[in-house]
């Protein structure tokens, strides 16, 4: 790669290892690329590319809700309680 990109990239990944966003793994086989992408002001910006991980991990039908969501419908309801539609 070009120094400059090597560059940016090494400070991007410091900067994600300080704050702790990211961390060293022995896996590799979840490792995600980096693709720097030059802007148009000439700076260069950091992405992942998460094609890999996504084609790995199976599509869910069923989405989980969001908990928040739930909650707050149904803050009010004396009785709450959930189907399980698979066990029968």
């Amino acid at each position: 790669m070009h120094l400059r990109k090597v560059g940016a990239i090494k400070g991007e990944v410091e900067k994600l290892l300080k704050a702790r966003f990211i961390y060293l793994i022995p896996l590799t086989d979840w490792v995600s690329n980096i693709v720097p992408v030059t802007k148009k002001q000439g700076t260069i910006r950091v992405c992942v590319d998460y094609h890999d991980i996504n084609h790995a991990c199976p599509k869910d039908n069923y989405p989980t809700p969001f908990i928040d969501q739930l909650i707050d419908d149904y803050a009010g309801s004396e009785i709450f309680y959930f189907m399980d539609g698979f066990s029968g």
